[in-house]
Protein backbone atom coordinates (compact mmCIF):
# COMPACT_ATOMS: atom_id res chain seq x y z
CA UNK A 1 0.00 0.00 0.00
CA UNK A 2 1.72 3.12 -1.19
CA UNK A 3 5.42 2.56 -0.54
CA UNK A 4 4.76 -0.08 2.14
CA UNK A 5 4.84 -3.80 1.31
CA UNK A 6 1.64 -5.41 2.60
CA UNK A 7 0.07 -8.85 2.55
CA UNK A 8 -3.70 -9.25 2.50
CA UNK A 9 -5.17 -12.73 2.81
CA UNK A 10 -8.55 -13.02 1.12
CA UNK A 11 -10.61 -15.86 -0.29
CA UNK A 12 -10.23 -16.58 -4.02
CA UNK A 13 -13.83 -15.48 -4.65
CA UNK A 14 -13.15 -12.12 -2.99
CA UNK A 15 -10.03 -11.61 -5.15
CA UNK A 16 -12.10 -12.44 -8.24
CA UNK A 17 -14.70 -9.90 -7.16
CA UNK A 18 -12.02 -7.27 -6.56
CA UNK A 19 -10.56 -7.95 -10.01
CA UNK A 20 -14.00 -7.54 -11.62
CA UNK A 21 -14.65 -4.34 -9.72
CA UNK A 22 -11.25 -2.86 -10.57
CA UNK A 23 -11.64 -3.75 -14.26
CA UNK A 24 -15.06 -2.11 -14.31
CA UNK A 25 -13.80 0.99 -12.50
CA UNK A 26 -10.44 1.16 -14.32
CA UNK A 27 -8.63 1.38 -10.97
CA UNK A 28 -5.38 -0.37 -10.02
CA UNK A 29 -5.12 -2.73 -7.06
CA UNK A 30 -2.62 -0.31 -5.49
CA UNK A 31 -5.08 2.57 -5.78
CA UNK A 32 -7.94 0.47 -4.39
CA UNK A 33 -5.85 -0.62 -1.40
CA UNK A 34 -4.72 2.96 -0.74
CA UNK A 35 -8.33 4.18 -0.81
CA UNK A 36 -9.48 1.43 1.56
CA UNK A 37 -6.53 2.11 3.88
CA UNK A 38 -7.35 5.83 3.96
CA UNK A 39 -11.02 5.12 4.69
CA UNK A 40 -10.91 2.38 7.32
CA UNK A 41 -10.98 3.30 10.99
CA UNK A 42 -10.86 0.11 13.01
CA UNK A 43 -11.51 -2.86 10.75
CA UNK A 44 -8.56 -4.85 9.46
CA UNK A 45 -7.48 -4.22 5.89
CA UNK A 46 -8.82 -7.63 4.80
CA UNK A 47 -12.21 -7.08 6.47
CA UNK A 48 -12.39 -3.56 5.06
CA UNK A 49 -11.66 -4.79 1.53
CA UNK A 50 -14.36 -7.46 1.85
CA UNK A 51 -16.91 -4.92 3.08
CA UNK A 52 -16.12 -2.41 0.34
CA UNK A 53 -16.50 -5.14 -2.30
CA UNK A 54 -19.79 -6.30 -0.77
CA UNK A 55 -21.07 -2.72 -0.67
CA UNK A 56 -19.93 -2.12 -4.24
CA UNK A 57 -21.79 -5.11 -5.67
CA UNK A 58 -24.90 -4.34 -3.63
CA UNK A 59 -24.91 -0.83 -5.10
CA UNK A 60 -24.37 -2.24 -8.59
CA UNK A 61 -27.31 -4.62 -8.12
CA UNK A 62 -29.54 -1.79 -6.87
CA UNK A 63 -28.70 0.35 -9.87
CA UNK A 64 -29.37 -2.49 -12.30
CA UNK A 65 -32.70 -3.53 -10.73
CA UNK A 66 -35.88 -1.60 -11.41
CA UNK A 67 -37.91 -0.63 -8.36
CA UNK A 68 -40.83 -2.57 -9.84
CA UNK A 69 -41.47 -5.15 -12.50
CA UNK A 70 -44.29 -4.53 -14.95
CA UNK A 71 -45.81 -7.99 -15.64
CA UNK A 72 -46.44 -7.10 -19.30
CA UNK A 73 -42.83 -5.98 -19.82
CA UNK A 74 -41.61 -9.13 -18.05
CA UNK A 75 -43.71 -11.30 -20.39
CA UNK A 76 -42.40 -9.47 -23.49
CA UNK A 77 -38.82 -9.91 -22.31
CA UNK A 78 -39.31 -13.64 -21.62
CA UNK A 79 -40.75 -14.05 -25.12
CA UNK A 80 -37.71 -12.30 -26.59
CA UNK A 81 -39.76 -9.40 -27.92
CA UNK A 82 -38.21 -6.83 -25.61
CA UNK A 83 -34.53 -6.15 -25.31
CA UNK A 84 -32.86 -4.36 -22.41
CA UNK A 85 -30.93 -1.23 -23.35
CA UNK A 86 -27.19 -1.56 -23.75
CA UNK A 87 -25.26 -0.80 -20.57
CA UNK A 88 -23.98 2.73 -20.09
CA UNK A 89 -20.57 3.31 -21.61
CA UNK A 90 -18.51 3.95 -19.61
CA UNK A 91 -20.21 2.31 -16.65
CA UNK A 92 -21.20 4.46 -13.70
CA UNK A 93 -18.29 4.67 -11.24
CA UNK A 94 -19.46 3.25 -7.94
CA UNK A 95 -16.22 2.67 -6.04
CA UNK A 96 -16.22 6.13 -4.44
CA UNK A 97 -19.82 5.66 -3.31
CA UNK A 98 -19.02 2.20 -1.91
CA UNK A 99 -16.07 3.65 0.02
CA UNK A 100 -18.27 6.44 1.37
CA UNK A 101 -20.92 3.96 2.56
CA UNK A 102 -18.22 1.82 4.15
CA UNK A 103 -16.82 4.90 5.96
CA UNK A 104 -20.28 5.76 7.28
CA UNK A 105 -20.74 2.22 8.60
CA UNK A 106 -17.27 2.29 10.20
CA UNK A 107 -18.08 5.59 11.94
CA UNK A 108 -21.32 4.18 13.34
CA UNK A 109 -19.52 1.27 15.00
CA UNK A 110 -17.21 3.51 17.04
Amino acid sequence: IGDRRTTIVLEAYVWDSIDSMLDREDVSLDEFCARVEATRLQSSMASSARLVVLTYFRLLEQINSPPFIDPELGRLQREGRLRAPDPADPPLPLLQLALRRFAQDEARVE
